[in-house]
């Protein structure tokens, strides 16, 4: 076997870095889910420039984040898994992307 691509196979079977999947997929979900409410808390933050003023206003964006996670868990926890480990682990986890 050609040495790069004995090389090149065996970087493709290992993961990136632990959870980076994970963090990628719920990162931009989160952010789409909960971008009124996190808009609000930096609008806030902006304006007071005292973060504790802006309490409320960052429960909110708690409060969605939390949310979404248990609509996660709830609808579609095997679906996600199943995504962050392909995007952890690519070509080696036995799973189609698409």
């Amino acid at each position: 076997m050609d040495t790069k691509k004995q090389t090149d196979a065996c970087f493709v079977m290992r993961p990136r870095s632990p959870s980076r999947g994970r963090n990628t997929v719920t990162g931009l979900q989160v952010i789409y889910n909960c971008l009124h409410d996190s808009q609000e808390f930096m609008l806030c933050y902006a304006e007071e420039k005292d973060p504790r003023k802006c309490l409320n206003e960052g429960k909110e964006v708690t409060r969605c984040g939390i949310e979404f996670f248990q609509n996660v868990r709830e609808n579609c926890a095997e679906e996600f898994t199943k995504y962050w480990k392909c995007l952890d682990y690519g070509a080696s986890y036995d799973m189609n992307l698409r």
